[in-house]
Parts: C-alpha cells; sequence; structure tokens
C-alpha cells in the first residue's frame, strides 16, 4: 500500500501513460481488498486518517496530477483500453471512498499546475 507512485510529470508517452494508470488501478484494488477485510481501517487517533483513506487520498492525487498533465497535453490521447481504465478507476474510487477521491484529485491537480508553473520560473 506504501509504494509510491510515478511523478506524471516523468510521463512522455502513451505507453508510461497506461501504465501509470494500471498502477494506480492496482493502489485501489489492494485498497478495497484491505477495506473489504477491515485492513487498515484501524486510527491511532481518533482524528487522524486511517491507512486505506491516506492510501485512497495518495492515489487520487497521483491520478489528479495525472488528468492535469493530459489535460495540458504533455501525454498523448489515450487509447481505447486506457480510456476504458480511467472509466474503471472512477467506478473503483466511489467504491473505496468517493469524497476522500474527489477532494484528492482536485488537490492532486493543484499540485501538479503549481510544479508546471515553478518549473517554467526555474527555466527563466
Amino acid at each position: 500500500m506504501h509504494t509510491p507512485l510515478p511523478n506524471v510529470l516523468d510521463l512522455k508517452t502513451a505507453l508510461d501513460a497506461f501504465h501509470f494508470l494500471c498502477l494506480v488501478e492496482g493502489k485501489l484494488m489492494s485498497n478495497r481488498a484491505c477495506q473489504r477485510l477491515g485492513l487498515g481501517l484501524e486510527r491511532e487517533n481518533p482524528t487522524e486518517l486511517n491507512d486505506v483513506e491516506n492510501a485512497v487520498i495518495n492515489a487520487g492525487e497521483a491520478f489528479g496530477g495525472f488528468l492535469l498533465v493530459m489535460q495540458y497535453g504533455y501525454i498523448s490521447t489515450l487509447s481505447a483500453n486506457g480510456q476504458a481504465l480511467m472509466a474503471r478507476l472512477d467506478t473503483l474510487s466511489k467504491d473505496i471512498h468517493a469524497s476522500y477521491w474527489a477532494q484528492a484529485v482536485e488537490q492532486g491537480k493543484r499540485d501538479v499546475e503549481a510544479d508546471i508553473a515553478i518549473g517554467e520560473l526555474e527555466v527563466w
């Protein structure tokens, strides 16, 4: 559950993008299995997130960054299989924790947008 996903700004090809989406799918499937089995749901403190919630947020932020990179045209358009995989990720994420996923995707977009802006400033 704790293996980091690649930085979306390092994705260059459609194959890189598809591989990234497969990794996100694997993370979500693992999280759903943990949730179903009651693993990673304990909280050390009532105000803290549990392991499954943290993992969903991490995957959602990475996916949000991916969406922004796609929107900006840094990666070529996905194949039909890639589009189907994105739809699958939407379904999986909603099954696990829709509200955390939605917030994390938006945060991931903001984070990558900031990374891109900082990178452009460094060129100057």
